[in-house]
């Protein structure tokens, strides 16, 4: 479903019906329209964050780099995405760090920073707490409680675990086989 909504499904994959944002009809856009949405207005924490970050480059500067590829990097920069690592309960010394060198739950924290950065109105988070111990668990639920107030941005929660949606969701879709179900 996430990559659905951005956009990202192979080519050969079949697309039907609509994705609906802000009014606009996603499946109709452009690739240089979807660009500018993906990171900007939605972005993505996907469900194995340590994937997601390249094992070379240090945690900090890859959300710093988000804030380049989508033009948006200035002199404020780096001390914004130090803020947000600060709001996110991660430490300066977490920003230095690369990816091996992180906890899973900090690593979750990481992937989320990369994707706040460019303040979404739209956070998509896809099984965020399947890899997490029961005390990362609650405190990675109490964080997207903290995040959906601080930003004011809606949250699409992708997870079996029916505790955590129960916690974080206004509004529950279940999805059986890509169908509707409850």
């Amino acid at each position: 479903m996430a990559w659905s909504i951005l956009r990202l499904l192979p080519a050969d994959c079949a697309q039907s019906g609509s994705i609906r944002f802000e009014g606009r009809e996603l499946l109709g856009e452009d690739a240089r329209a979807l660009r500018s949405l993906r990171g900007n207005a939605v972005a993505c924490v996907p469900q194995q964050p340590g994937l997601s970050l390249h094992p070379l480059i240090r945690v900090g500067t890859q959300v710093e780099d988000v804030l380049k590829s989508h033009g948006r990097f200035s002199t404020r920069s780096h001390e914004d995405a130090l803020d947000l690592f600060r709001r996110l309960g991660l430490s300066e010394d977490c920003f230095r760090r690369y990816p091996h060198q992180l906890s899973g739950g900090q690593l979750q924290r990481a992937a989320i920073a990369r994707a706040l950065i460019c303040r979404p109105r739209l956070l998509i988070a896809d099984e965020p707490f399947a890899a997490l111990d029961t005390v990362a668990r609650r405190e990675t639920i109490a964080l997207f409680r903290e995040i959906k107030a601080a930003f004011s941005l809606s949250l699409l929660l992708i997870s079996h675990d029916p505790q955590a949606v129960s916690a974080l969701a206004s509004r529950v879709l279940v999805l059986r086989e890509g169908r509707v179900a409850a």
